[in-house]
């Protein structure tokens, strides 16, 4: 059994496409466990329209996604676990994939696999990869090659109970980097190069909102598990990011001063992140 929770909270425009994508798996074993937050938009019309489907759901208020994600792992009774947002979608043949690999290789007790960024009306942005192969915790010190995508991962119950059976309640962001460094801590994660999941950006999201709070998370969780000084590479990745990212802007709106009007959005978005770019500084 394959048991996938579903945290949400007010996203019921999008969480019919996120539950079809599940069903649509057409999986005999797979397990769905609802965990709403209290929604006050159409999201119980949603759940009630799929209730028949998911094997629990709850609507209540809650301390937020991480606390949401472990209610649900609490209720699952499969084998395998994993979670997937509410804005987020399986795409077509992901468990078949996941099944096939782990009859391939059954000592393998966690896999991830690639995907695609799709938009807020679910149209297609880009493609991403799986990692490398995953053997040593301080490969994720660097997400430009060894970025995991939450939505396509799934982890055996028994390594997620080794691993502390829980995700950490007092992280708002960096909670999936967390739990995969705890696992990658006790065994290595396979790769799947099928497409398993389409991650959505949107205004609204969490990973899109995220910003400086979000970043200071991941570096701190970083520095928990690995160290200060390989954290202090992710926060000088960062920072030469975003450099590079300022001189490109700033030289934009040079070019674009004659018209400035039109592109005053433009340097609205430089004064944030000048005064994130201070904020990540001072702390």
């Amino acid at each position: 059994m394959i048991s996938i929770v579903v945290p949400s909270y007010n996203q019921g425009r999008f969480l019919d496409a996120t539950l079809r994508s599940l069903f649509d798996q057409d999986d005999p074993n797979l397990e769905v466990l609802l965990v709403d937050g209290g929604s006050t938009d159409e999201s119980i019309e949603v759940i009630q329209r799929w209730a028949p489907r998911l094997a629990w759901w709850v609507s209540e208020k809650d301390r937020g996604q991480s606390h949401a994600i472990n209610k649900g792992f609490e209720r699952a009774t499969g084998d395998w676990l994993g979670w997937l947002n509410s804005d987020d979608l399986l795409l077509p043949g992901a468990l078949a994939a996941l099944r096939a690999h782990m009859a391939e290789q059954p000592d393998v007790q966690w896999w991830t696999g690639s995907g695609q960024f799709i938009d807020e009306s679910g149209r297609f942005l880009s493609r991403y990869g799986p990692p490398p192969l995953l053997t040593d915790p301080a490969q994720l010190s660097d997400w430009r090659e060894h970025w995991i995508a939450q939505p396509s991962t799934f982890f055996s119950r028994e390594l997620y109970a080794r691993a502390g059976n829980g995700v950490r309640e007092d992280l708002h962001y960096a909670m999936d980097l967390d739990l995969w460094l705890r696992l990658l801590k006790l065994a290595p994660a396979g790769s799947i190069a099928h497409e398993m999941s389409a991650y959505r950006y949107h205004e609204a999201g969490k990973t899109s909102a995220m910003a400086v709070q979000g970043e200071a998370e991941i570096v701190m969780v970083l520095s928990e598990h690995l160290g200060l000084t390989l954290a202090l590479d992710r926060v000088r990745l960062i920072a030469r990011d975003r450099d590079a990212f300022l001189r490109r802007a700033e030289r934009y709106e040079r070019l674009l001063s004659p018209v400035s009007k039109p592109y005053s959005r433009i340097k609205q978005l430089l004064r944030r992140i000048r005064a994130h770019g201070h904020g990540a500084a001072g702390g």
